[in-house]
């Protein structure tokens, strides 16, 4: 069963990337940087990228950003719901392969108590991430950090890494690699409800 579940990743990843190679809906022509990063990701097979798990129990750092789009993000705006904060790069092969599996689970659980911030890591700036995040179509906030944000969190070692924080603003969970979302979807699933009944 999880072999079927990681193929059905990598034939997601590798459609949704097909399809931004062959411009249906995006600007890969205007973007060849960008196509030939994605284009690497193809190579990277699912199966051979394993991830580790491992519980935490540390109050999610303090923090203000402005994202992406120009709005002011802080601890505030997550109080009550359940929240992925995902760290990746426009480099970072696996974390390519993991996207189209995040946008659809933000945009199936958009009116629910939850919540995904991606947290680029690339030095280059929304410059590097704002077309990138456009080709990917990511409908989820994300933000840039230089490494000071990581180190909040005890520090980022690979890439993606993923941490799950409760509604009560508690780190739970670390991932690094990538996000089993097959494998934990319904214990989120119980941890949003939880959240939106409190």
């Amino acid at each position: 069963m999880l072999m079927k579940a990681q193929s059905l990743r990598t034939l997601t990843a590798v459609l949704s990337i097909s399809c931004l190679l062959s411009a249906c809906g995006g600007s890969g022509a205007e973007t060849p940087a960008i196509s030939e990063k994605v284009a690497a990701a193809v190579e990277v097979s699912t199966p051979s990228l394993p991830y580790t798990r491992s519980a935490m129990d540390e109050p999610l750092p303090e923090f203000s950003f402005t994202d992406m789009l120009g709005n002011r993000m802080s601890n505030a705006e997550l109080s009550g719901k359940i929240t992925l904060v995902n760290f990746w790069a426009t480099w970072c092969g696996p974390c390519i392969i993991e996207i189209p599996d995040l946008v659809v689970l933000y945009d199936e659980w958009q009116d629910r108590p939850f919540e995904i911030i991606g947290v680029s890591m690339d030095d280059e700036g929304f410059d590097m991430v704002k077309p990138f995040a456009e080709d990917l179509a990511i409908n989820y906030p994300i933000v840039l950090d230089d490494g000071t944000f990581a180190e909040q969190f005890g520090g980022v070692y690979g890439l993606p890494t993923t941490f799950l924080v409760d509604e009560n603003g508690k780190i739970t969970d670390r991932f690094i690699g990538l996000f089993p979302l097959e494998e934990v979807k319904d214990e989120l699933n119980v941890m949003v409800q939880r959240a939106g009944s409190n």
